[in-house]
C-alpha cells in the first residue's frame, strides 16, 4: 500500500484509482493524501472497505482541495 501511494505521485496519466481491503489504513491514507496532488489526471478515487480514522479522512478532505482534476471520491463501507 505505501509503495503504490509513493508511485501515484509519479503516475500523471492516472485518470481512475480502486483500492479496497483492510490494508487501507491510516498510514496508507495519510501516503495517498500526500502524492495525490501531484497525480494531476486523477478524477475518480475509490478506497471500499478501508480501515482508517478520522486522521486519513481530514487528510483526504485537506487534499481534495488540492486535486483540481478530482471529480469523485467514494469511501464505500470505510470507517
Amino acid at each position: 500500500g505505501l509503495r503504490m501511494a509513493a508511485a501515484l505521485g509519479e503516475n500523471s496519466r492516472l485518470q481512475n484509482l480502486q483500492l479496497e481491503g483492510r490494508g487501507l489504513n491510516d498510514e496508507v491514507v495519510l501516503a495517498l493524501a500526500k502524492n495525490m496532488p501531484r497525480c494531476s489526471s486523477l478524477q475518480f478515487l475509490r478506497l471500499y472497505d478501508g480501515r482508517f480514522t478520522n486522521a486519513g479522512l481530514l487528510a483526504l478532505a485537506r487534499t481534495v482541495n488540492h486535486t483540481s482534476s478530482l471529480t469523485c471520491l467514494d469511501l464505500d463501507r470505510c470507517g
